[in-house]
């Protein structure tokens, strides 16, 4: 982990109080690097803690508002695009078109062969 910690360390101490500071983007021009020699994707947060280790008041500068942070979310697509699929006709509503129907006399059942009775 060899980088410029005494230049990172006298540029961030020159910044005026309530600057918005990227980090990842001094991170990326001090070429911050991890245990393996590769440029750390969380370099940004090592030269914060380093510099809070060093003594820097890092409080002094601007956060990302509330309404910066908030996280991107994916757009919510349909399960079946532009297809669509029909439903079954439920039973009882079958039954009711077939009912009215017959009432209609657009279909005969035929002749009742013995009489209903129905008793109460």
């Amino acid at each position: 982990m060899t980088w410029n910690k005494n230049g990172l360390k006298l540029e961030v101490e020159g910044y005026k109080d309530d600057t918005k500071v990227n980090w990842s983007e001094l991170a990326r021009r001090y070429e911050i690097k991890n245990k393996k020699g590769e440029i750390a994707k969380n370099g940004g947060q090592i030269a914060q803690e380093w510099l809070i280790s060093q003594g820097v008041n890092l409080h002094r500068f601007k956060r990302p508002s509330e309404a910066e942070r908030q996280p991107r979310r994916k757009k919510l697509k349909g399960l079946g695009g532009e297809i669509s699929i029909p439903t079954p006709e439920p039973n009882d509503a079958l039954k009711q078109r077939l009912k009215l129907k017959i009432q209609q006399g657009e279909f005969t059942v035929g002749e009742l062969i013995v009489p209903r009775e129905v008793s109460m």
